[in-house]
């Protein structure tokens, strides 16, 4: 019985694990395990993103084909979800001398709901001053006080007397609200896009007007044609409904993309819709100036703003009354050269730096910040 017992012990002693012996593998399990949470994480990251990737390309192949059918590529309004700071980013370049008026006007942009390429001044001269207590624009030249409508765009102020500086900042903010578009699911306005004829004295059509109406865009007769939304129609059917909302196609974050539109310098104001002011009289003094591209940062290396059949950069437009009763439906811009991309905002849901920069290389659709569609 002892040699029996004596063996049953030797043999446990044998088989048991000392204390010692425990804290060597957990200590070698937590190392493995500090190795290999970090690629799970970038697994999943990457798989996140092959999947943002593979949305942000069915939607470029749609933007595509949409500009194939219809010769210019989709407007939308704004909207800027919470919890997405891209395109709050994307219009943070401001330009620097506007100075306190930045803040304000980054909440007027961001509450916009119509485009412009228009803004109205007057020869008045004289730069407005910000009063970051009031938050309003006041004008050097005359006493009145500016406040902007972020719902509408319009100024709150009398139509005259209004500061060169004033159109500056509205210049300013109508390309931010261009650029700032978000590319969404849902229905909005989409304003029918009309190019007049150019016809010489004898009735044919000058090297502008063929070129133009070679790229006419047929419109609903409505002054404000609608549609269901481009997305509805290029898009049902191959974006999982996971990737969907009631506003938007998400990433595979969950944030909405943006899409990123740019509108023709001196084009016309939407249907309905006149260059910051609604139905006002503009007064005598009034004239309409285009937005430089280069200037408002529109234009970008390598790429041109198309121009063909548009005044000249300062070159008066005809006087307010004519253009109201003339078509103002907003010019699409059928030429290439006008640069519409799709961006997420990552992991992060931010666009913090340069789409270069690597740390944003998941906002960058294959991975080359100077795509377009082409």
């Amino acid at each position: 019985m002892r040699f029996s017992l004596k063996i049953q012990s030797e043999s446990n002693l044998h088989h048991a694990f000392t204390i010692t012996e425990l804290l060597i593998v957990l200590t070698i399990a937590l190392i493995l395990a500090a190795v290999a949470l970090p690629m799970v994480g970038l697994a999943q990251r990457g798989a996140k993103r092959v999947a943002t990737l593979a949305i942000q390309g069915k939607v470029d192949a749609g933007l595509r084909q949409f500009r194939t059918d219809v010769g210019a590529f989709p407007y939308y309004s704004v909207l800027d979800p919470p919890g997405n700071h891209l395109a709050w980013a994307i219009g943070s370049d401001l330009d620097p001398s506007t100075g306190g008026a930045v803040d304000k006007l980054r909440a007027d942009i961001a509450s916009a709901t119509r485009q412009y390429a228009y803004a109205f001044t007057d020869t008045m001269g004289g730069e407005p001053t910000y009063d970051a207590t009031a938050h309003v624009f006041r004008a050097a030249d005359v006493p009145n006080t500016y406040t902007i409508n972020g719902a509408t765009g319009a100024l709150s102020s009398p139509t005259k007397g209004n500061a060169k500086g004033t159109a500056v900042m509205l210049n300013r903010m109508a390309i931010e609200r261009a650029r700032r578009a978000i590319l969404a699911g849902a229905v909005h306005h989409l304003y029918g896009v009309r190019i007049p004829d150019r016809r010489k004295p004898d009735g044919s059509l000058d090297e502008v007007g063929r070129d133009l109406s070679a790229k006419r865009v047929v419109a609903a007769p409505a002054e404000d044609a609608t549609s269901p939304g481009w997305a509805s129609d290029y898009l049902a059917g191959t974006i999982e409904a996971r990737h969907r909302s009631g506003a938007a196609i998400l990433d595979a974050w969950g944030r909405p993309l943006i899409y990123v539109g740019q509108v023709i310098p001196g084009a016309t104001a939407a249907a309905g819709f006149y260059p910051f002011g609604g139905n006002q009289d503009w007064g005598p003094n009034v004239t309409i100036n285009h937005v430089d591209p280069a200037q408002y940062g529109l234009g970008s290396a390598g790429r041109t703003t198309l121009r063909t059949g548009l005044p000249a950069d300062g070159a008066a437009l005809p006087d307010p009354a004519d253009l109201r009763r003339s078509d103002r439906r907003t010019y699409a811009a059928p030429g290439h050269e006008l640069a519409c991309e799709v961006w997420s905002a990552g992991p992060d849901g931010r666009f913090a730096w340069l789409r270069s920069d690597l740390a944003n290389r998941d906002n960058v659709i294959a991975d080359d910040p100077d795509r377009s569609l082409r």
